[in-house]
């Protein structure tokens, strides 16, 4: 398997759909329905202290590849990884976890 390029940055207002979506699909938990998977998903989404890391493809930071939701107070809190299926094994989960305990600093 050959290693996909890839940049990480910080989430931004046009990223939280695809956020939303995959993160209430794949999380909800059994006998959850996922109109309330969503409701939580957002509701964490929209504190202050969450921080949303996204990554992109170098030449295209539209592109979503997968992403990553910390929380950013006293205890740092990770929320949820999520990596595209031909992404995963590469070490890339492992770039957006660097400096938990400094989440808003640089990736």
């Amino acid at each position: 398997m050959s290693r996909i390029p890839f940049a990480i940055r910080m989430g931004r207002a046009t990223d939280l759909p695809f956020v939303v979506d995959s993160w209430s699909k794949h999380s909800h938990v059994r006998g959850e329905r996922l109109r309330d998977a969503t409701a939580r998903v957002r509701a964490i989404l929209a504190a202050p202290t969450t921080v949303l890391r996204v990554v992109t493809l170098p030449d295209d930071d539209d592109a979503i590849l997968g992403w990553s939701v910390l929380t950013s107070d006293a205890s740092p809190k990770l929320h949820y990884v999520y990596l595209r299926r031909e992404l995963r094994g590469q070490g890339i989960a492992r770039v957006l976890l660097a400096g938990v305990d400094n989440p808003r600093g640089k990736p």
